[in-house]
């Protein structure tokens, strides 16, 4: 296990994601209810399943790709749980991340954003 802190390059940010099997982002709700973060889409990039705490914006990215798990934190055993269950089904996690991915882009891509300002 790698716990990424605050002062990190670019490389080693990238690198973490290239020598991770599963990313979990902690954030808390309610200061990630509404605020967004990127890192979850890094990881997606990465091909990389994800787990996220319930009600935040992360959540509900995580569940609509199902490229992870939501866990509602409760305690260590929460987070704990969710990686076992995400282990024993890697490939189908792995493979909803890569598709997740290419159905962000798609839908978050510049030339979308341009098609919706345009209007």
């Amino acid at each position: 296990m790698k716990i990424i802190g605050e002062e990190v390059t670019e490389s080693e940010y990238r690198g973490s994601f290239e020598a991770s099997d599963i990313v979990v982002i902690p954030y808390l709700s309610p200061h990630f209810k509404y605020r967004t973060s990127g890192i979850v889409v890094d990881a997606l990039a990465a091909g990389k399943p994800c787990i996220v705490l319930d009600e935040t914006w992360l959540a509900t990215v995580v569940k609509g790709l199902r490229c992870g798990l939501a866990v509602n934190y409760r305690d260590s055993t929460s987070i704990a749980s969710a990686i076992a269950t995400i282990r024993r089904n890697y490939a189908y996690f792995s493979e909803n991340a890569v598709r997740a991915y290419a159905k962000y882009r798609q839908a978050h891509s510049w030339e979308r954003m341009a098609d919706r300002v345009s209007l």
